[in-house]
């Protein structure tokens, strides 16, 4: 998600839970509010899109469609970011992390945010010259 075209922060949407989590790695720069309040349309949308992407041909009760919100979960729990600019590249690897089933973000520390951001940039790189 990206919070009024500055800061990035991932976002978990569980559609088993019926919820959305904020990873919020950014709290000082918006409030949980103006971040609430964003996420708050995806939660909305949310089971339309599941429905639409998945659709329950394998339910056999006649339960009408549940068309009520995502439940928003808000955490906080991640390195703060100290510049907002760095918030693409700690979304980048904090998702990374998640996917590769590491559930911490301790190795992103100010004075790597650096070295992250060139290894992005030629693994980027490297990936379009295979193409």
């Amino acid at each position: 998600m990206c919070v009024e075209e500055r800061l990035w922060i991932p976002l978990e949407i569980n559609l088993a839970s019926r919820s959305i989590h904020i990873w919020d790695n950014g709290s000082s720069f918006f409030s949980d509010k103006k971040k609430q309040k964003q996420v708050e349309a995806y939660a909305r949308s949310m089971p339309y899109i599941a429905q639409k992407k998945f659709p329950m041909v394998e339910r056999t009760d006649d339960s009408p469609f549940n068309s009520s919100p995502f439940r928003v979960i808000h955490k906080s729990c991640f390195t703060q970011l100290k510049k907002i600019e760095d918030s693409g590249v700690y979304m980048v690897k904090i998702m990374e992390s998640y996917a590769m089933s590491r559930r911490t973000n301790d190795e992103f520390h100010e004075h790597s945010i650096a070295d992250i951001r060139k290894k992005l940039a030629v693994d980027i790189f490297a990936e379009l010259g295979n193409s």
